[in-house]
């Protein structure tokens, strides 16, 4: 009995020794088999997912794939290209003398000022011009040249002329047509304030009241500099330049007393719209040189 016990506990022990070298031997062959072959690994990383979850590379691969996929999803906004034309312009301005030197014309139009005339001292290039006023039209011209001709000052007509221009303007749609308001607005002030200085002549305004409606331009024209002041085409940097300049101008307005003598404020209302003329037309040579 002890001898056959003996046998079947070495057997066993054989067997038993056996399995553990099979298990080692097939252990090797499937790391083996995971470290060097493609399929291995994919097998190694399902299994490994799917008991411990993913690994914090398949995790950022997975990011940045998402990633990819919802850009690869966004639309490009289409890009537009908008031209605004502003139409040739002529101004009538009423002159009241011309002359080579600067202080003579200096002298002239602050005598014109004490009189309620702008007075202000355009020069051509060849010329000093006093002006008193400008007009939107000959006819509105011709009618001022009689009544100052009737009380004895002679005058003459110069038209002050600008070429139409097209303006392009290009970036998604609804940017090209804010821009495109923009330059509406620079390209009206010359009008809006020749209806201030004709409705104070008139004594539909007062001085408060005149004030108010330069403040309102103001406004409009600060509203319009904050929508394009970042654009970079060179167009609409020129339409931001000129809308700085004559802020310029109707904030020096705006500083006046309000109970400054009519006159004094009737002559500084139409040298400012002068003014605004001759940075219009500086404008419209400045911009279309640009463009050629």
């Amino acid at each position: 009995m002890d001898y056959r016990s003996r046998s079947i506990r070495n057997s066993e022990e054989q067997k038993g020794g056996g399995r553990a070298i099979a298990f080692i031997v097939v252990s090797v062959a499937m790391i083996l088999f995971i470290v060097f072959t493609t399929v291995g690994k994919s097998c190694a990383s399902g299994l490994w997912g799917a008991i411990f979850g993913k690994s914090k590379d398949e995790e950022n691969q997975e990011i940045i794939d998402n990633l990819s996929e919802q850009e690869a999803n966004l639309s490009t906004p289409d890009l537009y290209s908008g031209q605004v034309t502003v139409p040739a312009r002529n101004f009538y301005l009423l002159q009241m003398g011309q002359y080579s030197d600067s202080e003579t014309a200096a002298t002239q139009a602050y005598t014109i000022q004490t009189m309620g005339a702008g007075g202000y001292v355009y020069y051509d290039g060849m010329l000093y011009r006093v002006m008193a006023a400008a007009y939107p039209d000959e006819n509105s011209l011709s009618k001022v040249q009689d009544q100052v001709r009737s009380a004895g000052y002679s005058n003459s007509a110069y038209i002050l002329s600008t070429d139409a221009l097209t303006i392009t303007v290009e970036g998604e749609e609804d940017r090209v047509e804010e821009v495109s308001e923009v330059i509406a607005v620079a390209m009206e002030l010359p009008n809006k304030l020749y209806d201030c200085y004709i409705s104070y002549d008139k004594g539909e305004l007062d001085n408060a009241s005149l004030q108010d409606e330069v403040r309102t331009l103001y406004r409009e024209l600060t509203g319009a500099y904050g929508q394009i002041m970042t654009e970079t085409s060179e167009s609409v940097k020129y339409i931001a330049q000129f809308l700085s300049d004559n802020m310029s101008l109707l904030s020096t307005f705006l500083e006046l007393d309000a109970t400054i003598d009519q006159t004094v404020l009737s002559s500084e209302i139409k040298r400012l719209h002068l003014q605004t003329i001759v940075r219009f037309s500086d404008f419209i040579d400045g911009i279309d040189t640009e463009s050629e």
